[in-house]
């Protein structure tokens, strides 16, 4: 959450100073197509280039939210806990 700036460094890489739902997530699209993710309702922090950042509201996609979460933990996570993490194979 960001409320009245705080904190800063997500009030800066969001460019509001007002109240907002955020997450941050990794991706590899970044890295891709960087100005998908300078877009609403997404913001693209500077603090790593496969970093990006979604604004939360009652417009969110929660299933493009669960897309996201889930690859981001795929490149974060240890990778024997990612094959784990697979849906099995039809």
């Amino acid at each position: 959450m960001i409320d009245s700036g705080w904190p800063p460094a997500y009030a800066k890489a969001a460019a509001t100073e007002g109240s907002a739902c955020v997450l941050t997530f990794r991706s590899l699209l970044p890295g891709v197509d960087d100005d998908a993710f300078r877009k609403p309702p997404f913001f693209k922090p500077v603090w790593w280039p496969d970093i990006a950042g979604i604004f939360l509201d009652g417009d969110t996609d929660w299933t493009d939210v669960a897309k996201l979460v889930t690859a981001s933990y795929r490149l974060l996570a240890p990778k024997t806990l990612t094959q784990a993490s697979k849906p099995p194979s039809s």
